[in-house]
């Protein structure tokens, strides 16, 4: 069963997904918890895949906190959003042929602009391959 989720915006440094209020992802009419944190680990994955070389680099969620503010009780909007510096240094890290982490904040946003749940995705990024280092030698 899908979700609904929609990606309204993705740029290189942030995405926000739409989570429609649906009887599939509410009770009692509000959102699911459940559908929240799917929401959440979707928007910030596809926001470091945009910037991954598929084959060449693996993204692996290593724990989601979530803190569920006040009830969500309309469609909700998942914002996440990586800075640009932050970022390169993790790709430069991960290209030269070591593993790193990243800690990615998703806010959740209702339909009268109020914050209804903050979730942090924590991403483990590595090399698949062995980076060569020079001379046919390989990492």
């Amino acid at each position: 069963m899908a979700l609904g989720l929609n990606v309204k915006a993705l740029s290189d440094i942030n995405v926000e997904v739409e989570v429609p209020l649906t009887p599939l992802n509410s009770e009692s009419g509000q959102m699911r918890p459940s559908a929240l944190i799917a929401a959440g680990e979707f928007a910030s994955r596809v926001l470091w895949q945009r910037h991954l070389t598929p084959g060449l680099e693996e993204l692996t969620l290593k724990s989601v906190h979530c803190r569920f503010l006040k009830p969500a009780l309309s469609s909700i909007r998942a914002r996440a959003e990586i800075l640009e510096p932050e970022r390169e240094r993790i790709l430069r890290k991960i290209r030269a042929g070591e593993e790193a982490e990243y800690e990615m904040p998703v806010v959740f946003i209702d339909s009268k602009d109020q914050q209804v749940t903050n979730l942090n995705c924590i991403w483990g990024l590595k090399p698949l391959r062995p980076v060569a280092l020079g001379a046919g030698r390989m990492s």
